[in-house]
């Protein structure tokens, strides 16, 4: 199902990677400058599964691609690459013709797939007896940051994962250690994603606060909003996640959702 939330948040993702427009051909044009992205939100809005949606594209789809799901503790991880696994392990399009059987177009064959560790994409090739390895390179690492903020060094995210950010108690210090491995230079190539859950917030509040509301300190996408005079990252009222309540449009319909909850 398509609501509002996935239209509106993987649109704004794609402002975040720097999307302006298009070109006279239909070519999409980012000449924008990158920027982080801060979720906040009830449980079951999807943002979520939103990056998950992002890390397997960004894996699939680029090669010689590195991302990186992290989070305070190992347990926050969890569900997040369960469900990212699931979503690889079944992709559709996959055959079986005269008793063999063919793989989804889009999967790709890992070399490594230790999902405490790293998730990398090929084949290995022997040749002449020397063992190579070809195919796509795309990765995908969890990292936990515990009480090391420098836990991301060495690595160049392409997109950079931070879940229950609420519960994230040192996010603050973890995030800017963490601003090198998307940076070159002047020049931002990654984009982080953060996201915590309204109403699950213990150690991390102070920082995740703080973030939220001042975006523009952090490199994160701004936002107006009905509450707050100055900008602040994006919030997700429970209200636009009752799709019982669309209207003809689609949209969902603020007053019968409120009255509701």
């Amino acid at each position: 199902e398509l609501r509002e939330i996935e239209w509106d948040v993987f649109n704004i993702i794609e402002k975040c990677k720097g999307h302006t427009g298009f070109d006279q051909y239909g070519i999409p044009l980012y000449d924008g400058d990158i920027k982080g992205l801060l979720v906040i939100s009830g449980r079951r809005t999807g943002k979520s599964y939103i990056g998950i949606s992002c890390v397997g594209h960004e894996y699939t789809f680029y090669k010689n691609n590195e991302i990186v799901v992290s989070a305070s503790i190992e347990t926050y991880t969890k569900s997040f690459k369960n469900q990212l696994r699931l979503g690889l392990d079944s992709l559709p399009g996959g055959v079986s013709i005269a008793g063999e059987d063919y793989p989804p177009p889009f999967s790709l064959s890992r070399i490594k797939d230790d999902w405490t560790k790293e998730i990398r994409s090929g084949i290995k090739v022997i040749k002449d007896g020397v063992a190579t390895t070809k195919g796509h390179n795309s990765r995908i690492i969890p990292i936990t940051y515990g009480h090391n903020p420098m836990a991301a060094n060495g690595k160049a995210p392409s997109f950079h994962v931070f879940e229950e950010i609420g519960s994230f108690y040192n996010l603050k210090e973890c995030y800017a250690a963490s601003q090198p491995c998307w940076t070159n230079e002047n020049y931002q190539f990654g984009m982080p994603y953060l996201i915590g859950t309204g109403g699950d917030m213990t150690k991390g509040t102070v920082d995740a606060n703080d973030m939220f509301h001042n975006p523009e300190a952090y490199n994160l996408m701004g936002f107006n909003s009905e509450w707050y005079e100055s900008p602040t990252c994006y919030f997700i009222p429970a209200w636009r996640k009752l799709t019982e309540f669309k209207n003809e449009d689609g949209s969902i319909n603020k007053i019968m959702a409120t009255e509701e909850i």
